[in-house]
């Protein structure tokens, strides 16, 4: 007796033009979906700086009550944070400073903060300064100090109104600051949606059938285009998002010598205290910054305190700055 056996026919792998094409139909597909990442990344610039903006306010009228004096918040394009800073429409910086009591009386640049020196493209349109009083409550005043600021109210009692777009992003932010001194934020073009109605109609039943071969590499040629755009996205999304990590531990870094100075109820702190302190700002891995470096400099009763910081991206030389000046005020016996 012979066994026949059948015949199998050789198998054969994707060859190097249907592997191009392929390649080539997925990074058509993410160069078409580029623009809606292109959107994100804008949307998420204007909400990390419509959060700086609303934290910089409420900093202010919480100075305004501890100090149980004035203060102004403003605007300002410059990023030294000294007592001549001027104010400015759209500025890429705020401070916050103290108004003088009476003519003579010194004033205190209390905080600074950056607004959209890190984020391009975004701009903010609002009034140049706002004004509390040692309650926590907004206030006029026609010359509280900075050069170009006014602290004005609404005639009918409307909460002022920082607006924060971009000409990229469909997610525009509002921070509104009320006459009794709540702040908040919103988004001023989100509408509540209401899904349509459905209407139900007999269809006619099709013929089902399944893919061929050209239709499966055309879609996968498209989702290589797409998956290489988004892995540039990406990487451009993890860099926005890493550098405002990093402000905010410039930040926090700040704030913990700051905090020691009013524990300690002076600002000339132990030699070791600061060393250690600048050992954390220079340490990424606890709490600190790529190349960091602290410094304090002590005049009189006022500290500045400096932390710098050299993201990767950064070329040589160029380093990004959060600078704050403590003041312990001296008790009259």
């Amino acid at each position: 007796m012979r066994l026949i056996l059948p015949q199998h026919r050789p198998v054969r792998g994707l060859t190097l033009i249907e592997l191009m094409v392929t390649i080539g139909l997925l990074a058509l597909l993410m160069k078409m979906a580029a623009p809606g990442f292109a959107e994100w990344v804008a949307n998420s610039r204007v909400r990390s700086v419509s959060d700086a903006l609303q934290n910089g306010v409420r900093t202010a009228q919480v100075e305004a009550v501890r100090r149980n004096r004035q203060v102004v918040f403003f605007l300002s394009d410059a990023a030294a944070c000294t007592n001549a800073d001027t104010s400015a429409a759209n500025g890429r910086h705020w401070q916050i400073r103290t108004v003088p009591l009476t003519a003579g009386d010194p004033v205190v640049a209390v905080q600074c903060g950056t607004l959209t020196d890190t984020a391009p493209g975004v701009r903010i349109t609002g009034p140049r300064a706002i004004c509390f009083n040692s309650a926590g409550r907004q206030i006029a005043n026609p010359a509280p100090g900075p050069g170009g600021a006014a602290c004005a109210l609404a005639a009918d009692g409307a909460a002022s109104r920082y607006d924060v777009t971009s000409i990229a992003s469909q997610r525009p932010q509002r921070v509104l600051v009320a006459l009794g001194g709540q702040v908040r934020q919103c988004d001023p073009g989100r509408v509540r949606w209401m899904p349509p109605m459905k209407l139900h109609h007999p269809l006619t039943r099709l013929p089902r059938r399944g893919l061929s071969l050209i239709e499966v590499l055309v879609v996968l040629l498209l989702f290589s285009f797409g998956l290489l755009g988004l892995v540039g996205l990406q990487a451009r999304a993890v860099q926005s998002s890493k550098g405002t990590e990093d402000a905010q531990r410039a930040v926090l870094a700040a704030n913990d010598l700051a905090s020691a100075m009013w524990n300690a109820n002076s600002v000339t702190l132990d030699g070791a205290v600061v060393a250690a302190w600048q050992a954390m700002v220079a340490d990424p891995l606890v709490r600190g910054l790529p190349e960091g470096a602290g410094s304090v400099v002590v005049a009189a009763d006022v500290a500045r305190i400096t932390v710098s910081w050299r993201p990767p991206h950064l070329a040589a030389g160029s380093t990004h700055r959060y600078v704050t000046e403590v003041v312990i005020p001296t008790v009259l016996p």
